[in-house]
């Protein structure tokens, strides 16, 4: 997987894709530039998305992101290869719950060992707990949904529903999450009421004015409280409308405008840590839109102005 093969196209040695600067990383021998690096982490598991009702099929999000990344090319202004690094799979075959923990280990390796940039990508979003779970600082949750239902136990355990409280459990705070594009048809009062209380700071579609510039005026009054911290950002796709984002697990006929998302990245630049990005799911989406989408995201994220 990160592997795209370009044999089709004419060919051209200066025209450089992606692909040809990822380079697999060996966890266990990191490099020696990995603090100026940025690794890839995938997700390829549904299995939190069954537990909690969606549908399947964000498993195959990885090799379909992974895909349409490798074969952008990096920003003309950009000189010599970049430092960036394919870590792999991080589901590791074990049950969910561990695999999770496994996640969680490895992440914390990259991250806090290596002081290397995240970009992680799913698969569920219930992944979201080993990213961000050890994550101390300030935290972007694009979604429509809060993700604060209670963990159940049993066989429902670690669903694509709950990350976000268990992470809030986990970490023993939530001022500093902020959740932008939630709408109302999609989260039940007690779980607001729970987030809330936790001091998890909300913006409900709904409550937001009009207008693309109106809403960003309205982001920028976050991000201006967050300036010189470094920032992790979760974007669920479904915080996009179907018609933007059709491929993702729970689709929504409206949503966030993906211009929004795309300059708060700008915004943040190299301030943005770590990006998470989850539920892209190929089975429903249409001409690549939804993997096109994630990857100009992502891009901007490897990029910072």
């Amino acid at each position: 997987m990160g592997v795209t093969d370009h044999s089709h196209r004419s060919p051209d040695e200066d025209d450089v894709r992606l692909s040809e600067w990822l380079r697999p990383l060996d966890l266990q021998a990191l490099p020696s530039d990995l603090a100026r690096a940025t690794v890839l982490l995938s997700y390829p598991d549904d299995r939190g998305v069954r537990l909690n009702g969606g549908r399947p099929g964000a498993n195959l999000g990885p090799g379909a992101f992974l895909e349409v990344l490798g074969r952008m090319t990096p920003p003309y202004t950009v000189t010599g290869p970049g430092h960036f690094y394919n870590a792999g799979d991080g589901t590791v075959p074990l049950e969910l719950l561990a695999a999770h923990e496994e996640a969680r280990r490895l992440v914390g390796r990259i991250r806090d060992v290596a002081g290397a940039r995240l970009l992680t990508f799913g698969g569920g979003h219930d992944w979201g707990y080993p990213d961000f779970i050890d994550w101390n600082g300030p935290l972007l949750h694009f979604d429509a949904h809060l993700d604060t239902r209670p963990n159940p136990a049993g066989a429902f355990a670690g669903h694509s529903g709950t990350p976000f409280r268990r992470v809030v459990e986990g970490r023993k705070g939530s001022s500093n999450i902020h959740v932008f594009g939630l709408q109302k048809h999609c989260n039940a009062k007690v779980h607001v009421e729970w987030a809330r209380n936790a001091g998890m700071q909300l913006h409900f579609l709904e409550d937001a004015p009009l207008g693309i510039d109106a809403q960003w005026s309205e982001f920028e009054k976050t991000l201006a409280k967050l300036k010189g911290q470094s920032v992790a950002v979760s974007l669920d796709l479904d915080v996009f409308a179907q018609s933007d984002a059709p491929g993702v697990s729970a689709p929504q006929p409206f949503g966030l405008a993906p211009e929004l998302v795309l300059q708060c990245l700008r915004a943040l630049g190299r301030d943005a840590h770590h990006l998470g990005i989850y539920e892209l799911n190929p089975r429903f989406d249409v001409d690549r839109q939804t993997a096109r989408l994630a990857a100009r995201l992502a891009h901007e994220f490897l990029f910072p102005g």
